[in-house]
C-alpha cells in the first residue's frame, strides 16, 4: 500500500494504492571485461611506460585463459618483444573487484584481468629489439679489404643466452662468414699481414673492434762492397810491439 488502510480516519475522498512489486531474478555473472595494456621502452635497455591510449577492453567468459593481442599497427621504430614481455600478456578472466578510496568505503574503481604487451626499440629495423644486439667493427690499415674497399666494416650480432633466447646480457660467437676477405690487397710497399685478434671463434658481448694490419714489405739486398780496416803500429822502444 501506498499508506495502510485500515485504521485511518476519512473526512473526505480517498484512494490507496496497492503496488505489485516486479519479481527479481537473480543472475549469477557469466562474463566479464578484461584489459590489455601496452608497454613502450623510452630509450635502448631503459624503463618501459604506457601508452593509456592504446589500452583495450575485451568481454569475455569468465574462468577463460586470454592472450594479450599484438598492435597491427606498431609505432616506428618499435618491435614486439616476447622476452620482455614473458607471461605477462597471459591470464584468466575473473569477476572485477572494487576499488576503495582512502575512507574505504567509498568505491573509486574497479580491479579487472589486466594483459600487458611489451615493446621494444628496433631503430635499425631488423624486428630484434636493439637492447640484445651490439655491434662489431672491422678494420683495415696498410691496404684494403679483398674487395678492393678500405672503410671499416661493421655488422650487426644478436646476443643470446645458453639457450637461444635473447638476452641483453647474452653473447655471440663470431663465425668465418662475419669476418670479411682480407690479405690480398696490401699498399705499395706491404705486403699480407695478421689481424690483432683472430675473429673468428671470438665470444661478442659488447661493442667490439677488430684490425687487420698488412706488413711492410722489407727488400733483401745482396751486399756487393764492405769496408776493410787498416791498422798502424809503433815499435815500442824496448823492442816490444804494442798488442
Amino acid at each position: 500500500w501506498d499508506k495502510a488502510p485500515a485504521d485511518e480516519v476519512i473526512d473526505e475522498e480517498t484512494i490507496f494504492t496497492y503496488t505489485y512489486v516486479r519479481e527479481i531474478e537473480v543472475v549469477e555473472p557469466v562474463g566479464a571485461v578484461y584489459e590489455t595494456e601496452y608497454y613502450f621502452e623510452e630509450s635502448v635497455g631503459g624503463d618501459y611506460a604506457i601508452d593509456a591510449d592504446l589500452t583495450t577492453r575485451t568481454p569475455e567468459l569468465l574462468d577463460t585463459e586470454v592472450t594479450g593481442k599484438e598492435l597491427t599497427d606498431v609505432p616506428d621504430g618499435y618491435v614486439y618483444d616476447p622476452v620482455e614481455t614473458g607471461d605477462k600478456n597471459k591470464g584468466i578472466v575473473e569477476m572485477p573487484t572494487p576499488v576503495l578510496g582512502a575512507d574505504g568505503k567509498t568505491v573509486v574503481g574497479v580491479n579487472l584481468t589486466t594483459l600487458e604487451m611489451y615493446y621494444s626499440l628496433d631503430e635499425n629495423g631488423d624486428d630484434i629489439p636493439d637492447k640484445y644486439q651490439t655491434t662489431v667493427t672491422f678494420k683495415v690499415v696498410n691496404g684494403s679489404w679483398n674487395d678492393e674497399t678500405a672503410d671499416d666494416k661493421t655488422i650487426v650480432v644478436t646476443l643470446t643466452d645458453e639457450k637461444g633466447v635473447w638476452a641483453e646480457n647474452g653473447s655471440y660467437t663470431l663465425t668465418e662468414d662475419d669476418v670479411p676477405a682480407v690479405g690480398n690487397e696490401p699498399a705499395d710497399n706491404f705486403k699480407a699481414g695478421a689481424w690483432d685478434k683472430a675473429p673468428a671463434g671470438e665470444v661478442i658481448d659488447e661493442e667490439t673492434t677488430f684490425t687487420y694490419t698488412y706488413a711492410r714489405e722489407i727488400e733483401v739486398v745482396e751486399p756487393v762492397a764492405a769496408v776493410y780496416k787498416v791498422e798502424h803500429y809503433k815499435q815500442n822502444a824496448d823492442g816490444t810491439w804494442p798488442t
